[in-house]
Protein backbone atom coordinates (compact mmCIF):
# COMPACT_ATOMS: atom_id res chain seq x y z
CA UNK A 1 0.00 0.00 0.00
CA UNK A 2 2.58 2.43 0.72
CA UNK A 3 4.79 1.78 -2.61
CA UNK A 4 1.24 2.50 -4.17
CA UNK A 5 1.55 5.80 -2.68
CA UNK A 6 4.75 6.11 -3.92
CA UNK A 7 4.11 5.57 -7.50
CA UNK A 8 1.09 7.80 -7.03
CA UNK A 9 3.12 10.85 -5.90
CA UNK A 10 6.09 10.02 -8.38
CA UNK A 11 3.55 10.18 -10.92
CA UNK A 12 2.50 13.65 -9.77
CA UNK A 13 5.40 14.90 -9.65
CA UNK A 14 6.23 14.13 -13.30
CA UNK A 15 3.37 15.53 -14.49
CA UNK A 16 3.36 19.07 -12.22
CA UNK A 17 7.63 19.77 -12.93
CA UNK A 18 9.31 19.55 -16.02
CA UNK A 19 11.60 16.62 -16.67
CA UNK A 20 14.82 17.64 -15.65
CA UNK A 21 13.41 19.17 -12.08
CA UNK A 22 11.73 15.34 -11.28
CA UNK A 23 15.17 14.60 -8.97
CA UNK A 24 14.50 17.72 -6.58
CA UNK A 25 11.39 17.60 -6.65
CA UNK A 26 11.21 13.90 -5.12
CA UNK A 27 13.64 15.02 -2.81
CA UNK A 28 11.52 17.68 -1.85
CA UNK A 29 8.53 15.32 -1.37
CA UNK A 30 9.55 13.14 0.16
CA UNK A 31 11.62 15.24 3.01
CA UNK A 32 7.89 15.08 4.42
CA UNK A 33 8.50 10.96 4.92
CA UNK A 34 11.62 12.24 6.83
CA UNK A 35 10.03 14.52 8.75
CA UNK A 36 7.44 11.65 9.69
CA UNK A 37 10.08 8.91 10.31
CA UNK A 38 12.03 11.88 12.69
CA UNK A 39 9.11 12.66 14.75
CA UNK A 40 6.44 10.00 14.53
CA UNK A 41 8.25 7.00 15.17
CA UNK A 42 9.85 8.55 18.75
CA UNK A 43 6.82 10.30 19.65
CA UNK A 44 4.63 7.32 18.79
CA UNK A 45 6.49 5.27 21.11
CA UNK A 46 6.52 7.63 24.11
CA UNK A 47 3.07 8.16 23.94
CA UNK A 48 2.74 4.48 23.52
CA UNK A 49 4.36 4.25 26.57
CA UNK A 50 1.82 5.97 28.83
CA UNK A 51 -1.21 5.77 26.24
CA UNK A 52 -1.14 2.25 24.71
CA UNK A 53 -0.57 1.58 20.95
CA UNK A 54 -4.78 1.54 20.28
CA UNK A 55 -4.41 5.44 22.16
CA UNK A 56 -1.91 6.48 19.80
CA UNK A 57 -3.90 4.75 16.82
CA UNK A 58 -7.31 6.69 17.74
CA UNK A 59 -5.07 9.76 18.02
CA UNK A 60 -3.70 9.54 14.88
CA UNK A 61 -6.68 8.71 12.72
CA UNK A 62 -8.43 12.39 12.58
CA UNK A 63 -4.98 13.74 11.72
CA UNK A 64 -4.86 11.07 9.09
CA UNK A 65 -8.54 11.76 7.83
CA UNK A 66 -7.64 15.45 8.08
CA UNK A 67 -4.21 15.09 5.83
CA UNK A 68 -6.45 13.52 2.99
CA UNK A 69 -9.25 15.70 2.83
CA UNK A 70 -6.76 18.65 2.60
CA UNK A 71 -5.11 16.50 -0.31
CA UNK A 72 -8.20 15.68 -1.90
CA UNK A 73 -9.01 19.45 -2.31
CA UNK A 74 -5.82 20.96 -2.39
CA UNK A 75 -4.29 18.81 -5.80
CA UNK A 76 -4.79 20.51 -8.74
CA UNK A 77 -7.44 17.64 -11.31
CA UNK A 78 -5.33 15.48 -13.77
CA UNK A 79 -7.16 13.49 -15.62
CA UNK A 80 -5.46 10.33 -17.41
CA UNK A 81 -3.65 11.21 -20.55
CA UNK A 82 -4.11 7.93 -21.89
CA UNK A 83 -5.97 4.63 -21.15
CA UNK A 84 -3.84 2.05 -19.00
CA UNK A 85 -5.21 -1.53 -19.48
CA UNK A 86 -4.43 -3.76 -16.47
CA UNK A 87 -2.38 -6.29 -18.96
CA UNK A 88 -0.08 -3.39 -19.76
CA UNK A 89 1.82 -3.94 -16.76
CA UNK A 90 2.06 -7.87 -17.35
CA UNK A 91 3.10 -6.85 -21.08
CA UNK A 92 6.17 -4.84 -18.74
CA UNK A 93 6.99 -7.71 -16.89
CA UNK A 94 8.21 -9.71 -20.12
CA UNK A 95 11.08 -7.23 -20.08
CA UNK A 96 13.57 -8.72 -18.62
CA UNK A 97 14.92 -4.95 -17.08
CA UNK A 98 11.56 -4.36 -15.62
CA UNK A 99 11.41 -7.60 -14.32
CA UNK A 100 14.34 -7.49 -12.45
CA UNK A 101 13.96 -3.26 -11.22
CA UNK A 102 10.70 -4.90 -9.82
CA UNK A 103 12.46 -7.90 -7.70
CA UNK A 104 15.13 -5.19 -6.78
CA UNK A 105 12.47 -2.48 -5.68
CA UNK A 106 10.63 -5.18 -3.86
CA UNK A 107 13.58 -6.59 -1.78
CA UNK A 108 14.62 -3.71 -0.95
CA UNK A 109 11.78 -1.98 0.41
CA UNK A 110 10.65 -5.56 2.32
CA UNK A 111 14.13 -5.14 3.94
CA UNK A 112 14.18 -1.95 5.08
CA UNK A 113 10.24 -1.78 6.02
CA UNK A 114 10.87 -5.57 7.90
CA UNK A 115 14.00 -4.11 9.95
CA UNK A 116 12.34 -0.29 10.80
CA UNK A 117 9.57 -3.13 11.85
CA UNK A 118 11.31 -5.27 14.28
CA UNK A 119 13.97 -2.13 15.59
CA UNK A 120 11.63 -1.48 18.67
CA UNK A 121 11.82 -5.49 19.84
CA UNK A 122 15.14 -5.60 18.81
CA UNK A 123 16.65 -2.64 21.29
CA UNK A 124 13.91 -3.79 24.32
CA UNK A 125 14.79 -7.58 23.69
CA UNK A 126 19.10 -6.67 23.44
CA UNK A 127 20.21 -3.06 24.11
CA UNK A 128 17.70 -2.78 26.76
CA UNK A 129 16.17 0.51 26.23
CA UNK A 130 13.72 2.09 28.32
CA UNK A 131 11.49 4.07 26.77
CA UNK A 132 12.91 7.47 27.17
CA UNK A 133 15.83 6.15 25.34
CA UNK A 134 13.93 4.10 22.79
CA UNK A 135 12.44 7.72 21.51
CA UNK A 136 15.95 9.23 21.18
CA UNK A 137 17.39 6.41 19.13
CA UNK A 138 14.31 6.78 16.85
CA UNK A 139 14.67 10.35 17.16
CA UNK A 140 18.41 10.33 15.90
CA UNK A 141 17.17 8.08 13.03
CA UNK A 142 14.63 9.89 11.88
CA UNK A 143 16.38 13.25 11.90
CA UNK A 144 19.05 11.00 10.18
CA UNK A 145 16.43 10.92 7.16
CA UNK A 146 17.07 14.37 6.11
CA UNK A 147 20.49 14.36 5.50
CA UNK A 148 19.60 11.13 3.69
CA UNK A 149 17.20 12.36 1.80
CA UNK A 150 19.12 15.77 0.81
CA UNK A 151 21.96 13.86 -0.15
CA UNK A 152 20.24 11.78 -2.48
CA UNK A 153 18.16 14.36 -4.44
CA UNK A 154 21.52 15.79 -5.21
CA UNK A 155 23.78 12.83 -6.58
CA UNK A 156 20.26 11.70 -8.22
CA UNK A 157 21.60 13.42 -11.78
CA UNK A 158 24.86 11.64 -11.83
CA UNK A 159 25.25 8.88 -10.06
CA UNK A 160 21.71 7.16 -10.13
CA UNK A 161 22.30 3.45 -11.13
CA UNK A 162 25.03 3.44 -8.80
CA UNK A 163 22.57 4.54 -5.51
CA UNK A 164 20.51 2.00 -7.06
CA UNK A 165 22.81 -1.00 -6.42
CA UNK A 166 24.64 0.72 -3.43
CA UNK A 167 21.82 1.80 -1.43
CA UNK A 168 20.25 -1.32 -0.89
CA UNK A 169 23.78 -3.31 -0.63
CA UNK A 170 24.93 -0.33 2.09
CA UNK A 171 21.67 -0.54 3.90
CA UNK A 172 21.88 -4.47 4.32
CA UNK A 173 25.32 -4.32 5.59
CA UNK A 174 24.64 -1.14 7.89
CA UNK A 175 21.62 -3.88 9.78
CA UNK A 176 24.36 -6.77 10.15
CA UNK A 177 26.26 -4.09 11.92
CA UNK A 178 23.48 -3.52 14.20
CA UNK A 179 22.99 -7.36 15.21
CA UNK A 180 26.70 -7.31 15.82
CA UNK A 181 26.46 -4.20 18.09
CA UNK A 182 23.01 -5.10 19.68
CA UNK A 183 24.49 -5.26 23.05
CA UNK A 184 25.95 -1.40 23.64
CA UNK A 185 23.73 1.20 22.71
CA UNK A 186 26.43 4.20 22.29
CA UNK A 187 27.67 2.07 19.09
CA UNK A 188 23.28 1.29 18.16
CA UNK A 189 22.95 4.75 18.51
CA UNK A 190 25.77 5.43 15.85
CA UNK A 191 24.45 2.74 13.70
CA UNK A 192 21.29 3.28 13.50
CA UNK A 193 21.73 7.15 13.00
CA UNK A 194 23.93 5.88 9.56
CA UNK A 195 20.80 3.48 8.83
CA UNK A 196 18.72 6.09 9.19
CA UNK A 197 20.57 8.15 6.62
CA UNK A 198 20.89 5.43 4.15
CA UNK A 199 17.28 4.15 3.97
CA UNK A 200 15.58 7.33 3.21
CA UNK A 201 17.69 7.50 0.30
CA UNK A 202 15.60 4.11 -1.11
CA UNK A 203 12.47 5.86 -2.12
CA UNK A 204 14.25 9.15 -3.73
CA UNK A 205 16.22 7.17 -6.24
CA UNK A 206 13.90 4.16 -7.15
CA UNK A 207 11.10 6.73 -7.76
CA UNK A 208 13.68 8.71 -10.31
Amino acid sequence: MIGGFWSLGTATVMRLVPGESVPKALGIVYMGNAVATAFAAPIGSFLGGIIGWRGVFWALAPIGVANFLWQWFSLPKMPPQAANPVNKLFVLLKRRNVAFAMLGVMFTFAGAFATFTYLRPFLETYTHVTVPQLSLLLLGLGAAGFIGTYGASSLLGRHLCRLLIGLPTLLGAITITLLAARFHIWLVGIVMFVWGMVNPANPVSWST
